[in-house]
């Protein structure tokens, strides 16, 4: 923390956002969720009239549910059984996103539900060794956490996923939690996501009001482990995935440029 207050170039990029947003002309400015909006009203003097919220746009024909034999296809891929239970997340930054209280959850659900296997799988970039290392120190099987790093095409990856879990520790508005709406996948996040304001829209279960919390995390995804569960949460999800097309986002954007 101390590192970060005294970094120049962090400072300095403050300054510049301070600059900006509180000129004598204030600028409008678009924010990607409520959160974000609550975020510049606290901490910048910028009138509020001058904020307006669009949620980024998701496109729901390239990410849209599996058919069966996509399924199949992506899943023999990875070498997962039919009826392992893969916790997805797509992400870069893992300290961020928070990798390790995804691991956490998935060593108490490996306790608490033996007789489900849960695998973990994760994409993106950044270091696995200590993630991988938390794994073995809380002793989960060796094969159950794997990373994957970037993959040119992250379709295949949602087509694998049964529960899409981000934890994030801070997300404006994570792209990838409409992207596994849109794909049908049930999302738990945490409220640190501006996403969480879509996503709680098909149920205020999935949100995380803490995600340091490992369990509970481990109590939200639980649920989800019935097939059932995922399929009605997925289901609700790409209802609301279906409401954010780049179609609106462009429109709402083109009337904010009006105004200005």
């Amino acid at each position: 923390r101390l590192r970060e207050i005294v970094n120049p170039v962090h400072r300095t990029i403050l300054w510049l956002e301070r600059r900006l947003l509180e000129a004598d002309d204030p600028p409008w400015v678009i924010a990607n969720s409520r959160m974000v909006r609550a975020d510049l009203l606290r901490h910048y003097r910028i009138p509020a009239e001058r904020i307006a919220v669009i949620y980024n746009g998701v496109d729901s024909d390239r990410f849209r549910p599996p058919t069966a034999a996509q399924r199949e296809s992506a899943r023999n891929a990875l070498n997962f059984a039919a009826g392992d239970v893969v916790l997805l997340l797509v992400g870069s930054g893992f300290v961020r996103k928070g990798v390790a209280s995804l691991v956490r959850a998935a060593g108490i659900l490996h306790v608490k539900a033996s007789r489900t296997r849960v695998r973990v799988l994760v994409v993106g970039r950044g270091q696995p060794r200590p993630y991988l290392r938390l794994a073995r120190e809380i002793g989960l099987p060796q094969d159950m956490v794997r990373f994957l790093g970037p993959v040119s095409d992250v379709v295949p990856m949602y087509h694998a996923g049964d529960v899409f879990v981000l934890p994030s520790l801070y997300d404006p508005c994570a792209n990838a939690c409409l992207e596994a709406m849109a794909a049908g996948l049930p999302v738990v996040t945490s409220s640190a996501n501006g996403a969480a304001e879509l996503v709680e829209q098909t149920t205020a279960d999935a949100i995380l009001r803490d995600p340091r919390v490992v369990v509970g995390l481990a109590d939200r995804i639980a649920p989800l482990l019935d097939a059932d569960a995922r399929r009605a949460r997925g289901e609700a999800g790409r209802a609301v995935a279906d409401g954010l097309s780049h179609q609106r986002m462009v429109e709402e954007t083109a009337l904010v440029c009006e105004r200005a």
